[in-house]
């Protein structure tokens, strides 16, 4: 059954006679600007409330705190599983730049050059043997060194290249690259998250 923590919440304040302003208020916010933006995270985040938060609605509902976390847990699991589906769906084979810098500095930098580190193929690709593959996600790979001059802004140097096949790829299977467009074999260490072309990952 498909959970819904608007519809949950407004169930339980229909039972008590409340209004999401009375339970803001009794849960100790004055300023209901500011409150109202707090309660509309609660329902639409993609990360657990803080045990705080929802201790406080529980409180004020007179609720157990387990059935609330249930109810939020249940409709996460759902919100993320559907970004899954969606990314899943819209996939496309790629090739990523790993710099020196994992973290990028300033992050604020960092947000608007991430997707530089990225090249989509189309999906036509994969119908290549292997060989073949590598050889034109070689090619791709030089000419994306060279265009970006061997470093990406905030991420710093370029240090080699991940080649995502699939979604669901394995990270252990996914294809390591130098900088020259050579296929990598058996170095682990280079092994590390290679971020996401939609800038968030759910998987």
């Amino acid at each position: 059954m498909e959970a819904n923590l608007k519809n949950f919440m407004t169930t339980e304040l229909d039972k008590k006679g409340m209004t999401e302003t009375n339970l803001l208020t009794e849960m100790g916010y004055r300023k209901m600007s500011k409150a109202q933006i707090h309660l509309n995270r609660f329902y639409q985040e993609l990360e657990e409330p803080s045990q705080g938060f929802i201790r406080k609605v529980a409180e004020v509902l007179d609720m157990d705190m387990q059935e609330i976390t249930a109810v939020i847990r249940q409709e996460l699991a759902e919100k993320k599983e559907k970004m899954r589906a969606e990314e899943r769906a819209k996939f496309k084979p790629y090739i990523c730049a790993m710099c020196v810098q994992e973290v990028p500095q300033p992050i604020f930098a960092g947000n608007m050059t991430y997707l530089m580190r990225f090249t989509h193929f189309k999906l036509s690709l994969l119908e290549y043997g292997f060989e073949e593959q590598v050889k034109r996600v070689g090619a791709a790979i030089r000419r994306h060194y060279k265009k970006n001059g061997g470093r990406i802004p905030a991420f710093g140097a370029i240090t080699h290249y991940v080649y995502r096949r699939n979604y669901d790829e394995k990270e252990e299977d996914i294809l390591l690259f130098d900088n020259k467009g050579r296929e990598i074999a058996g170095d682990q260490s280079l092994r590390r998250f290679e971020g996401h072309p939609s800038g968030i990952r759910v998987r």
